[in-house]
């Protein structure tokens, strides 16, 4: 095994967790994978935020894990054809498992995180609350019907009824399927071999790509559950990143009753399918957020205050820049802002145009970070310039 989720793979193979689970090809594969849908991440309503007061940084605990615990089990035999007689919910509620297509003709309640997505022309997967044609599994649609409360109409997929394999639960161990696409081929620098990258058919591709499907629509449904309790309550949440959420730290205590009151599950904890506070600073109980700045999708900032046992006060600030490094994001800083983080973020709050080097180019022009460039050929060279312009 070369890699973690090999290992992970065959630990769950050994433990029978795909006794009679079936590997899929073709186009059945293919169909199933267009309901796979990684975790969430946006603004809330994909607007900019500045806070001020008391943050807390919410995170789910062994998020994946506790999906498969929640999933216990996934599906057995083979999928089958939904035939035209059966493309309607009243049947699909009868399936232990289905993958479909569906056209939603009314959404009845928008959220500030919807749930429904589809890729954008740039390739990016966009969150919206508009009607259309998507493809879902069972947990996903069972959401959009709970939270969104949307109108549909079946247009095709697959079912499954040979029940679960329920052994997934007691292994309590996340799988990461790796889907890898071959299209390409290079000559080799100094010497006549060549690599080849090839799209591989999906006659040959086989995978367990249901069972990724579902474990990603299950987390999705572990925080979900959460933030449409927060949602009904009017209690504002501002931004989710997969397994975590910004929230008011004044809120928690009522979010915590009113997710038990529906529920019948404690929300706060250390085991799996709870949330506690992800911000620490060593030594310092309860720390949080006094100020926050979200700029967007993985671009934000966290001041972090917390008092030790002599209460003496101590910040830390914990930053995200997609596509920029922490020390460009503080080289940054030095070199516009006399050093000062949240008055870089300000201004990309206010959409001025930042420029960054990701090479840390000191005012000897020597750069104190080393950028490689590795060419399809395999010849590698260091990069002697490497900016970055973001403007929100």
């Amino acid at each position: 095994m070369i890699t973690v989720s090999s290992l992970a793979h065959k630990f769950l193979d050994n433990k029978g967790v795909y006794e009679g689970v079936a590997q899929l090809s073709g186009v059945p594969r293919a169909f199933i994978q267009k309901t796979l849908v990684g975790g969430r991440c946006m603004a809330r309503e994909n607007k900019k935020y500045h806070l001020k007061g008391k943050i807390c940084d919410y995170d789910a605990v062994s998020l994946y894990p506790s999906a498969m615990v929640r999933l216990g089990g996934y599906l057995k035999g083979v999928p089958k054809v939904i035939d035209d007689a059966n493309l309607h919910y009243g049947f699909l509620k009868r399936c232990d498992g289905y993958f479909i297509k569906i056209k939603i003709t009314k959404i009845g309640k928008h959220l500030p995180f919807p749930l429904m997505s589809y890729i954008n022309d740039k390739g990016v997967r966009t969150f919206t609350n508009r009607c259309g044609e998507y493809f879902v599994d069972k947990i996903q649609l069972e959401d959009w019907i709970e939270f969104h409360h949307i109108d549909f109409k079946v247009i095709q997929g697959y079912y499954y009824d040979d029940g679960r394999q329920m052994k997934l639960a007691p292994t309590m161990k996340f799988v990461a399927l790796n889907f890898n696409m071959i299209k390409e081929f290079y000559k080799i620098a100094g010497c006549e071999k060549w690599k080849i990258k090839s799209y591989q058919p999906i006659s040959e591709h086989f995978t367990y790509n249901v069972a990724g499907t579902e474990v990603l629509s299950m987390s999705k449904r572990i925080m979900n559950e959460v933030m449409a309790v927060a949602d009904d309550n009017n209690i504002d949440i501002y931004y989710q990143d997969t397994d975590s959420l910004h929230i008011n730290f004044e809120d928690l205590e009522k979010l915590k009753t009113l997710y038990h009151t529906k529920y019948n599950r404690v929300l706060d904890g250390d085991d799996m399918g709870q949330f506690n506070n992800d911000f620490s600073i060593e030594g310092c109980d309860e720390p949080y957020s006094e100020e926050c700045i979200i700029l967007g999708k993985k671009c934000y900032l966290d001041k972090i205050v917390g008092w030790d046992k002599d209460m003496i006060k101590h910040i830390e600030y914990h930053l995200r820049m997609k596509g920029v490094p922490n020390k460009t994001i503080y080289h940054s800083a030095d070199k516009y802002y006399k050093g000062s983080v949240i008055d870089l973020y300000t201004d990309l709050l206010k959409g001025v145009r930042v420029d960054f080097d990701l090479l840390c180019r000191d005012e000897d022009g020597i750069s104190q970070r080393t950028q490689f460039v590795f060419n399809k050929d395999y010849t590698i060279y260091t990069s002697q310039k490497f900016n970055r312009t973001l403007c929100f």
